[in-house]
């Protein structure tokens, strides 16, 4: 069973988001495991335990949290060179510029692979869909991540 985690503080895209995964599941007749988090909370057990085969990851967390930063503590994205997991950059245009403003891949803790990373610009259900049915054909055709 495909993991996809759902990285965003505010409830009301937290909910969007995991009613969208619901449907593309269901469209591509998929069972997904959906793990929600803030990003703000240390993970738990739970979590650290289920790593992702995708992440929806909002760049703008609340109490400067950033996404990127979120990212890096979770389960898959360890070491340099890690495969990591699929990422749907889910967020507002603002919170793209992080992108653009990061340190070279070199400087980074880890290195985000561009060809398993989509960025959506906008908060838009279309956008996600679009996204989420890319990557949910890509898992089909590689099989399931878990590290």
């Amino acid at each position: 069973m495909a993991v996809v985690w759902i990285v965003e503080d505010e409830k009301i895209h937290r909910e969007t988001a995991r009613k969208i995964v619901g449907q593309c599941a269901d469209e591509f007749g998929v069972a997904l495991e959906i793990v929600l988090w803030d990003g703000r909370k240390a993970l738990d057990a739970d979590q650290k335990s289920t790593p992702p085969d995708m992440v929806i990851l909002d760049l703008n967390l609340s109490q400067g949290v950033k996404g990127l930063q979120a990212l890096r503590t979770m389960p898959g994205f360890e070491g340099v060179d890690a495969f990591h997991p699929y990422v749907i950059i889910w967020s507002h245009f603002d919170g793209e510029l992080e992108l653009y403003e990061m340190p070279s891949w070199h400087d980074l803790e880890f290195r985000l692979h561009e060809d398993r990373v989509v960025r959506t610009y906008w908060k838009a259900e279309t956008n996600l869909k679009t996204a989420l049915k890319g990557f949910l054909s890509r898992l089909a055709e590689e099989g399931v991540y878990h590290g």
